[in-house]
């Protein structure tokens, strides 16, 4: 069975670095020899105690996030919308079949760009950046994280000289749809509210999440 290794806590971590600068204060490291190999010290010291610093804000930060009774990161507050220009020239083959599909849709008729670029992250991120059309678009994106990553949804827009009231109410009805389809994950006390309030057991309540 193989041996846990020992784990420091924060506090450790920051006495550690106090004992350590302690012992620069006995006589024997006055000497001039020394100097140079005590300044490293210093600063190792030091780096440990910015890192405990740093451990103690991101503890404290996940403590709030796990009392919150709303959800970290939400889509209609996270999410980035982008206009893609149409693109006079020849396109790209690379982007053919979503152009043709774009065309052949309704104005606000979101896909999943996802399945249209390659599953290689660099290449999926050359192939959303450099994208070309031959008609205006408009990319929803959201940071999604987890192993979701940024998920990415794509519509054919209206021309600008087009834009209308009209248009926008449409665009605002598509934006809410697609806030409706990406998943949000609780924290844990939206949970804990949940089980208060549900009637069912704690067990089955739990198979909701």
């Amino acid at each position: 069975m193989k041996k846990k290794k020992p784990q420091l806590t924060r506090l450790e971590l920051f006495q550690l670095a106090n004992s350590i600068e302690i012992s620069l204060t006995e006589p024997w490291v006055s000497e001039a020899f020394w100097q140079e190999v005590i300044s490293n010290i210093f600063e190792f010291t030091s780096m440990l105690k910015k890192y405990t610093e740093n451990l103690k804000t991101t503890n404290d930060n996940m403590k709030r996030i796990h009392k919150s009774g709303n959800p970290v990161r939400e889509p209609s507050s996270n999410c980035n919308i982008h206009l893609i220009s149409k693109n006079d020239e020849e396109i790209d083959e690379r982007y053919f079949e979503l152009d043709s599909d774009l065309k052949n849709n309704e104005l606000f008729d979101f896909v999943d760009l996802d399945q249209y670029a390659p599953n290689d992250p660099i290449k999926k991120h050359n192939f959303i950046r450099d994208i070309q059309l031959s008609v205006p678009a408009g990319l929803y994106r959201y940071p999604h994280g987890n192993y979701l990553g940024t998920l990415n949804f794509i519509w054919r827009a209206p021309d600008i000289e087009e834009a209308s009231e009209y248009y926008k109410t449409l665009k605002a009805q598509m934006i809410t749809r697609i806030n409706d389809i990406i998943p949000i994950y609780c924290t844990r006390q939206m949970k804990k509210n949940v089980f208060q309030k549900a009637s069912c057991s704690s067990i089955i309540a739990r198979c909701t999440f």
